[in-house]
């Protein structure tokens, strides 16, 4: 019988594994954002996306492996009980009583044994791995030596490749291997009647062996291929990029060398102009002092002569030496060295304060040199990895703090959780245990059709607790009373105790007893463990036990029960050790690039003095002599009126002209400057006047040309990146700047931002969980009236909803108390889970990856809880456990006599049989003599657990249905009447919606969401706001450019002018020439 459990469990596993992928896809790949503000390199796209997919992959085996193993590992500590036979089975024993040496049958629980192939035998009571060939065996059963049933290889008569067997059918599942479904014989050996011919294939390439076991094949969810297809030219088109911004490192263009030479050269050549002659004469005058010997002069008087030198300064000397063009001169001289000086301080001041963006790359950098970088210049440093995936656990051996309070955490409460969860499942079950704890069989006669027949009916245990009240295991898992060493002969069914070992218990369940105990026995300040040492005679030769140590440190005390110790994983420290090192080796950056803000060297201050200097002292040379001139003659003929107030035909002329239209006088402006240019003559040099002015008239040209030509450049060239600094910016002003400014950089001071700190989430959840049906008054009402105390009415219809309506209720509670704690332990550890980020997101990105992030959250605390849930439901079937309610299984007397077996047959529900089906269920009611009363929406199945999952909270809604329950549930004491369950109509559920529809939604009729982005911005809180931008040159960069090229450009022109005017002239000579010249004619 248990190939067909073997079978259900594998069929149960590929639908989870499948399940488990699913889900996971689905997250993936629907709950999961990319969030980038920027495009992503393909590689390191590509590899982020695959390490994401294969974590999330990774998680979801080891999830499922732990939450298998500790199924295994409860029920093996619990000892449940299988219905097929294989870990205990029931026989009758013969009991005498000792006050009146009476004889009665009684039934045992044996633990089965099976002998390996060097003849040692292994007990299920201590081990569901024993092992023995798995086949086809007799069904004679051996009572050994031990009190066990025993199995052995002579008593099989067909063994099956690949098959193992053990006490229970996951175990045998788990040891054996798929070798026999590759032989399409082996295949008709066990299922002789069914005609299958299809196998699997041994030819197609597999990443497992024909040999590889079951468990093997589910450490990777029985996977065969995992091919991701991604797709970086999608991700591009989903990224919908506006723009690419890029930077190079490059050399000027030919025309900014050219521009930039011309500006030197006319600066350097008007300083040298002018520098020159005065350091020429100074050395002249002092190589004259040395060779004529004459006295050095006091300094006064040397003083006095610099200062007459410089008053009497003219740098605009002429053919005119009257004395009032040398006088307007010297003026003029010091009105330009007063502009000039002023020009270039401001300037000086100007390009000492600009700042600029400078950019250095130091290649393979050592841990110091990026240590040192990124002190010095923060955020600005970047270093890409040679290696995009650095494997954590290479770099940081242990990983315990590294999410430091979430990883212990959330490693705490998923353990709790999943313990609780198959806690609550088995006592909910009522799986019962071979320990005999949680349940009895009393034997009876009865007469039918005038036959004697043995009858046994499982019915619940009880323990009697301190108080001398029983505490039925129905009710609670929790009952235990003081476990000892008794007396094995009993007065009136109760032993004499010798010892009572102190705070340990036994109850109902094992794994409950234990967590309820302490180890205060245990420790070696106790006697404790010697007194019960001292009752196993032989016990102490093979095995020398130390106590624990009292007085070694622990964070635990000494009375700590075993449930603290085991939901904090028994650790008593977490050890962090952090290799910074190792993950910069691995990471093995060969290049690190950093950008930074100077001011200009000297250097490029002084070139650029020199630049604007040329230009400047021309123009200045040029306007301001003008300047003077004018200013002067206006200064001479008003004090020429002033001198001659009487003259009237002066001032007859004098109203004329201010008499004169705006156009008029325009017009003569205009006339006045054409005839000064006509007569303008910069080549004075030149004797022929005319060349003169045709050099003058070109070298305008040609200025005005190269003008236009450079303004044109400069501005269409974009200036240097220039950076404007924001200091603690408000979510405001960052809001304004990023509107401006795609590329605004704003650093967080606090890089990691918790969830909690701007999400917040609560859960509003259905009303039965805060209804009457899952107080205790409630479940102790039920219970008291079902009579579970042995002696009270019983129920022999196992469809009767009295029978097992404890379980029904219980489970109710049971999934309302943990949901509310599985949402709590997510949320706490969401609420601690970080968001990483350089710098504040936009806040249309932010919200979109948060809403994501609680969309996410929501459905995969959901899938998990289903997911644990589905694997004990599974397993629970595949295993074949029987409950106290004989729901599932029923026992079967088929002989009485001494060590006579039990057999157990499923239950059947209609023409659904509880050995192929967990679901199988019949409508719920109570029986009234033979009147069935159904009860809207219950169900009664193999199991509880599986008839409260298909069972629907209608009667509950029902005021009749639930008088109904209250007439056949009546209080013990005065009660208030049982309030019904209000059908709201905005709630998401329907009142006909399965129990495993609200679980499936974890009983949550509203989540209420909160997000804060200003909340996140303050977290965030950067310091200061960076705003890179390039823009055309604005006007007075343009003039500074202009005056920095004049100056070089005159000289240019100034000296090729000429050149081409001698060379035109010529032409223009030689031609005009041949033209007049006279040919003979012959």
């Amino acid at each position: 019988m248990t190939i067909s459990f073997q079978l259900q469990l594998l069929r149960s596993f590929c639908q989870l594994s499948e399940s488990i992928i699913l889900d996971e896809l689905n997250d993936l790949l629907n709950g999961t954002e990319l969030v980038s503000a920027r495009l992503i390199d393909p590689t390191l796209f590509n590899t982020q996306v695959q390490v994401r997919i294969t974590t999330n992959l990774e998680t979801a085996i080891s999830t499922f492996i732990r939450g298998l193993t500790l199924v295994r590992q409860t029920s093996l500590s619990n000892q449940l009980i299988s219905g097929s036979n294989g870990d205990f089975r029931f026989s009758f024993s013969v009991y005498t009583n000792n006050i009146d040496n009476s004889t009665g049958i009684d039934v045992d629980v044996l633990a089965c044994a099976f002998q390996n192939n060097n003849g040692l035998w292994c007990n299920c009571g201590d081990t569901f791995s024993c092992q023995e060939t798995g086949g086809i065996y007799s069904m004679d059963y051996n009572l050994g030596n031990l009190g066990t049933f025993t199995n052995n290889d002579s008593m099989l008569k067909l063994g099956l490749p690949g098959f193992v067997s053990t006490c229970i059918p996951l175990e045998s599942l788990l040891a054996s291997s798929l070798e026999c479904f590759y032989n399409s014989t082996c295949i008709t050996q066990i299922f002789p009647s069914l005609n299958i011919t299809e196998q699997l294939n041994a030819v197609q390439t597999s990443r497992y062996a024909m040999n590889t076991t079951v468990e093997q094949i589910l450490q990777n969810l029985m996977l065969e291929q995992w091919e991701p297809n991604i797709s970086f030219s999608k991700f591009f088109t989903q990224c919908n990029i506006t723009s690419c911004t890029y930077s190079i490192t490059m050399g000027n263009d030919f025309l900014y060398v050219i521009t930039a030479l011309l500006g030197i050269y006319g600066g350097l050549t008007v300083f040298l102009r002018l520098i020159v002659p005065h350091f020429v004469r100074f050395i002249v005058r002092h190589l004259r002092r040395q060779n004529l010997n004459r006295d050095i002069l006091p300094f006064s008087v040397r003083l006095r002569g610099f200062l007459m030198r410089n008053v009497n300064l003219n740098l605009f000397p002429s053919e005119d030496s009257s004395e009032i063009v040398i006088h307007q001169q010297r003026w003029a001289t010091r009105l330009y060295l007063m502009i000039l000086i002023s020009v270039m301080t401001v300037l000086m001041l100007y390009s000492s304060l600009t700042q600029q963006i400078v950019s250095q790359t130091i290649t393979t950098p050592t841990q110091t040199q990026y240590e040192n970088l990124v002190h010095v210049y923060g955020s600005a440093v970047s270093c890409p990895c040679s290696r995009i995936a650095v494997n954590l656990e290479e770099d940081l051996r242990s990983q315990a703090d590294i999410l430091s309070t979430n990883f212990i955490s959330s490693t705490e409460r998923s353990f709790a959780r999943e313990l609780a969860l198959i806690r609550f499942t088995t006592q909910g079950n009522q799986i019962i245990t071979g320990t005999y704890a949680n349940f009895g069989i009393p034997v009876s006669d009865e007469t039918t059709n005038g036959t004697n027949i043995t009858v046994v009916d499982i019915v619940p245990g009880y323990f009697i607790n301190a108080e001398g009240i029983p505490c039925f295991c129905a009710r609670s898992s929790m009952c235990s009373q003081s476990m000892g060493i008794y007396s094995l002969e009993h007065v009136h069914g109760i032993h004499i105790p010798y010892y009572i070992i102190p705070s340990f218990y036994i109850g109902c369940l094992l794994i409950d007893s234990v967590l309820q105990s302490t180890l205060e026995c245990f420790y070696d300040n106790n006697t404790c463990l010697e007194t019960i040492l001292s009752y196993y005679a032989n016990f102490s030769v093979f095995i020398n036990i130390t106590g624990l140590n009292a007085l070694q440190s622990s964070r635990f005390p000494l009375n700590a029960t075993i449930e603290t110790l085991a939901y904090e994983l028994f650790v008593e420290q977490w050890y962090t050790n952090i290799s910074y090192a190792s993950y910069f080796a691995s990471c093995a950056p060969q290049s690190c690039t950093y950008t930074y803000i100077q001011r200009k060297s000297f250097l490029n201050v002084i070139i650029s003095l020199l630049s604007i200097y040329g230009g400047l002292s021309v123009v200045l040379r040029l306007i301001v002599p003008l300047l003077v001139n004018y200013v002067m003659e206006k200064i001479r003929k008003r004090h020429e009126r002033q001198l001659s107030p009487d003259d009237s035909s002066t001032l007859n002329s004098q109203l004329v002209n201010d008499r004169l239209s705006f156009i008029q006088r325009l017009h003569s402006l205009v006339k006045w400057l054409i005839d000064k240019l006509m007569k303008l003559n910069l080549f004075k040099r030149n004797n022929n006047e005319t060349m003169a002015r045709h050099m003058t008239r070109l070298y305008l040209i040609a200025l005005f040309v190269a003008g236009l030509v450079l303004i044109s450049y400069i501005e269409l060239r974009e200036e240097p990146t220039q950076v404007k600094t924001i200091y603690s910016p408000s979510l405001d002003t960052f809001k304004t700047l990023l509107s401006e400014d795609s590329q605004l950089s704003c650093p967080c001071t606090n890089l990691a931002v918790p969830y909690s700190s701007f999400i917040y989430l609560n859960t509003t959840f259905h009303e039965v969980c805060s209804s009457d049906f899952v107080s205790s008054i409630w479940l102790d009402r039920v219970l008291g009236y079902a009579g579970y105390d042995v002696v009270a009415d019983y129920y022999p219809n196992i469809t009767d909803f009295r029978r097992q309506a404890v379980a029904h209720f219980e489970l109710i509670q049971f999934f309302c108390q943990l949901v509310d704690q599985t949402i709590n332990d997510a949320l706490q550890i969401f609420g601690f889970t970080q968001l990483v980020s350089a710098q504040p997101l936009q806040e249309s990105s932010f919200s979109i990856h948060v809403q994501s992030l609680v969309q996410q959250f929501q459905t995969s605390t959901a899938n998990d809880f289903m997911r644990s849930l589905m694997l004990i439901r599974q397993t629970t079937q595949g295993n074949a456990w029987i409950t106290m309610y004989a729901s599932s299984w029923r026992l079967t007397v088929r002989e009485v006599y001494p060590n006579a077996a039990i057999f157990m047959y499923p239950v059947v529900y209609g023409n659904c049989s509880c050995a192929t089906y967990a679901t199988c269920t019949e409508p719920a009611g109570i029986y009234k003599n033979e009147t069935f009363i159904a009860l809207s929406g219950f169900h009664i199945g193999c199991y509880p657990l599986e008839a409260v999952l298909q069972s629907s909270l209608a009667c509950l809604y029902s005021s009749a249905c639930v008088q109904l329950l209250e007439f056949y549930f009546p209080p013990t004491t005065n009660m208030t009447p049982v309030r019904t369950l209000t059908n709201h109509q905005s709630s998401v559920y329907s009142v006909n919606s399965t129990i495993e529809t609200l679980i499936s939604q974890l009983l949550v009729e509203q989540w209420t969401v909160n997000i804060s982005y200003e909340a996140f911005y303050k977290q965030c809180a950067p310091d200061t706001c960076t705003i890179s931008f390039k823009g055309r040159n604005s006007l007075p960069v343009i003039i500074t450019f202009l005056l920095g090229i004049f100056g070089g450009l005159t000289i240019v022109l100034k000296l090729l002018v000429p050149i081409i005017i001698y060379i035109a002239w010529m032409i223009y000579g030689k031609v005009r020439r041949n033209r007049n010249a006279i040919v003979p004619i012959n």
